[in-house]
Protein backbone atom coordinates (compact mmCIF):
# COMPACT_ATOMS: atom_id res chain seq x y z
CA UNK A 1 0.00 0.00 0.00
CA UNK A 2 1.18 3.61 -0.91
CA UNK A 3 -0.06 6.51 0.53
CA UNK A 4 -2.50 7.39 -2.33
CA UNK A 5 -4.51 3.79 -1.08
CA UNK A 6 -6.02 6.32 1.55
CA UNK A 7 -5.30 10.47 0.27
CA UNK A 8 -6.09 11.09 -2.99
CA UNK A 9 -3.52 13.36 -2.71
CA UNK A 10 -0.54 11.05 -1.73
CA UNK A 11 2.07 9.12 -3.50
CA UNK A 12 1.09 6.50 -6.01
CA UNK A 13 3.51 3.13 -6.36
CA UNK A 14 5.16 4.70 -9.27
CA UNK A 15 5.84 8.21 -7.50
CA UNK A 16 9.03 6.66 -5.55
CA UNK A 17 12.14 6.30 -7.46
CA UNK A 18 13.98 2.97 -8.13
CA UNK A 19 16.44 3.16 -5.17
CA UNK A 20 13.31 3.89 -2.89
CA UNK A 21 12.63 0.07 -3.09
CA UNK A 22 16.09 -1.04 -2.00
CA UNK A 23 16.47 -1.55 1.81
CA UNK A 24 19.88 -1.99 2.81
CA UNK A 25 19.00 -1.76 6.42
CA UNK A 26 16.31 -4.39 7.19
CA UNK A 27 15.07 -5.60 10.88
CA UNK A 28 13.00 -8.62 11.60
CA UNK A 29 10.69 -8.82 14.53
CA UNK A 30 9.26 -12.23 15.80
CA UNK A 31 6.01 -11.73 17.67
CA UNK A 32 6.28 -13.69 21.27
CA UNK A 33 3.33 -15.57 20.84
CA UNK A 34 1.03 -15.89 17.47
CA UNK A 35 -2.37 -12.99 17.73
CA UNK A 36 -5.72 -14.03 18.07
CA UNK A 37 -7.99 -13.55 15.48
CA UNK A 38 -8.88 -10.18 15.16
CA UNK A 39 -6.78 -8.90 18.17
CA UNK A 40 -4.81 -5.98 17.49
CA UNK A 41 -1.37 -5.38 17.72
CA UNK A 42 -0.08 -2.65 20.35
CA UNK A 43 2.96 -1.14 20.74
CA UNK A 44 3.27 -3.28 23.81
CA UNK A 45 4.09 -6.55 21.82
CA UNK A 46 6.03 -4.79 19.63
CA UNK A 47 8.71 -3.42 21.74
CA UNK A 48 9.97 -6.69 23.15
CA UNK A 49 9.99 -7.58 19.71
CA UNK A 50 11.96 -4.88 18.31
CA UNK A 51 14.29 -4.04 21.06
CA UNK A 52 17.77 -5.55 19.62
CA UNK A 53 17.12 -3.91 16.29
CA UNK A 54 18.80 -0.67 15.24
CA UNK A 55 17.29 2.97 15.27
CA UNK A 56 18.58 2.67 11.29
CA UNK A 57 16.72 0.38 10.27
CA UNK A 58 14.55 1.25 6.88
CA UNK A 59 12.43 -1.65 6.78
CA UNK A 60 10.84 -3.96 8.94
CA UNK A 61 9.43 -7.73 8.45
CA UNK A 62 7.14 -8.52 11.38
CA UNK A 63 6.78 -12.61 11.80
CA UNK A 64 3.89 -12.68 13.99
CA UNK A 65 3.45 -16.15 13.09
CA UNK A 66 0.09 -16.05 11.35
CA UNK A 67 1.70 -16.92 8.06
CA UNK A 68 0.95 -20.44 9.92
CA UNK A 69 -2.45 -20.36 9.25
CA UNK A 70 -2.59 -19.19 5.83
CA UNK A 71 -4.54 -22.74 4.55
CA UNK A 72 -6.98 -21.93 6.53
CA UNK A 73 -10.15 -19.73 6.23
CA UNK A 74 -8.97 -18.00 9.15
CA UNK A 75 -6.19 -16.79 7.68
CA UNK A 76 -7.71 -14.25 5.45
CA UNK A 77 -11.26 -13.81 7.31
CA UNK A 78 -10.28 -13.39 10.95
CA UNK A 79 -6.54 -12.04 11.02
CA UNK A 80 -5.50 -9.60 13.60
CA UNK A 81 -4.63 -6.35 12.70
CA UNK A 82 -2.44 -3.37 13.91
CA UNK A 83 -3.22 -0.80 16.04
CA UNK A 84 -2.75 3.07 14.54
CA UNK A 85 -0.55 3.60 17.46
CA UNK A 86 2.08 1.56 16.10
CA UNK A 87 2.97 3.92 13.31
CA UNK A 88 4.26 6.77 15.55
CA UNK A 89 5.78 3.78 17.74
CA UNK A 90 7.56 2.76 15.06
CA UNK A 91 8.77 6.72 13.35
CA UNK A 92 10.02 7.07 16.71
CA UNK A 93 12.24 4.07 17.44
CA UNK A 94 12.85 3.84 13.91
CA UNK A 95 13.45 7.34 12.48
CA UNK A 96 14.72 5.64 8.87
CA UNK A 97 11.82 3.11 8.49
CA UNK A 98 9.87 3.26 5.22
CA UNK A 99 7.96 0.14 5.16
CA UNK A 100 6.59 -2.41 7.04
CA UNK A 101 6.24 -5.92 5.81
CA UNK A 102 3.99 -8.77 7.81
CA UNK A 103 2.41 -12.09 7.26
CA UNK A 104 -1.19 -10.91 7.89
CA UNK A 105 -3.68 -10.63 4.93
CA UNK A 106 -4.15 -6.96 6.09
CA UNK A 107 -2.89 -4.37 7.86
CA UNK A 108 -6.52 -4.48 9.09
CA UNK A 109 -8.63 -6.92 10.58
CA UNK A 110 -12.06 -7.48 9.81
CA UNK A 111 -13.33 -7.52 13.11
CA UNK A 112 -12.09 -3.86 13.42
CA UNK A 113 -12.57 -2.33 10.35
CA UNK A 114 -12.57 1.58 11.66
CA UNK A 115 -9.55 0.91 13.65
CA UNK A 116 -8.44 -1.29 10.15
CA UNK A 117 -9.17 2.79 8.26
CA UNK A 118 -7.52 4.42 10.85
CA UNK A 119 -4.32 2.24 11.10
CA UNK A 120 -4.11 2.95 7.52
CA UNK A 121 -3.98 6.35 8.05
CA UNK A 122 -1.39 6.41 10.40
CA UNK A 123 1.09 4.72 8.22
CA UNK A 124 0.45 6.07 4.99
CA UNK A 125 -0.72 9.78 5.15
CA UNK A 126 2.08 11.60 7.43
CA UNK A 127 4.79 13.41 6.21
CA UNK A 128 7.46 10.53 6.67
CA UNK A 129 5.13 7.72 5.50
CA UNK A 130 5.61 3.98 6.25
CA UNK A 131 4.56 1.88 3.18
CA UNK A 132 2.78 -1.47 4.05
CA UNK A 133 3.67 -4.86 2.44
CA UNK A 134 0.85 -7.02 3.62
CA UNK A 135 -0.01 -11.07 3.42
CA UNK A 136 4.14 -11.73 3.45
CA UNK A 137 4.85 -15.81 3.34
CA UNK A 138 7.11 -15.50 5.76
CA UNK A 139 7.42 -19.51 5.83
CA UNK A 140 11.11 -19.74 5.40
CA UNK A 141 11.92 -16.88 8.09
CA UNK A 142 11.91 -18.83 11.17
CA UNK A 143 14.97 -19.88 9.68
CA UNK A 144 17.12 -17.11 9.35
CA UNK A 145 16.47 -14.32 12.05
CA UNK A 146 18.56 -11.12 9.60
CA UNK A 147 18.37 -10.15 6.31
CA UNK A 148 21.23 -7.91 5.36
CA UNK A 149 19.14 -6.47 2.19
CA UNK A 150 15.72 -6.16 1.00
CA UNK A 151 15.02 -5.46 -2.33
CA UNK A 152 11.31 -4.60 -3.38
CA UNK A 153 9.83 -5.01 -6.73
CA UNK A 154 6.37 -3.77 -7.01
CA UNK A 155 4.52 -3.85 -10.42
CA UNK A 156 4.50 -0.46 -11.71
CA UNK A 157 1.13 0.86 -12.70
CA UNK A 158 0.20 4.23 -13.27
CA UNK A 159 -1.13 6.07 -10.39
CA UNK A 160 -1.68 2.53 -8.47
CA UNK A 161 -2.46 3.01 -4.33
CA UNK A 162 -1.26 -0.04 -3.96
CA UNK A 163 0.56 -3.43 -5.67
CA UNK A 164 1.36 -6.86 -5.78
CA UNK A 165 5.19 -7.30 -5.33
CA UNK A 166 8.32 -9.52 -5.48
CA UNK A 167 10.74 -9.51 -2.74
CA UNK A 168 14.16 -10.65 -2.51
CA UNK A 169 15.74 -10.94 0.98
CA UNK A 170 20.07 -11.51 1.50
Amino acid sequence: DAPRHFDVKGKSITDFPANFWDFSNVGVAFLPRCPEPGELIDSSMLDGASRELTSGIEALILNTGWHTLRETGNYAICGPGIHSSVADFLRQRFPKLRLLGFDMISLSSFAHREAGRESHRSFLCHTNPILIVEDMNLHELHRRRTLHRLLVSPLFIEDADGSPCTIWGE
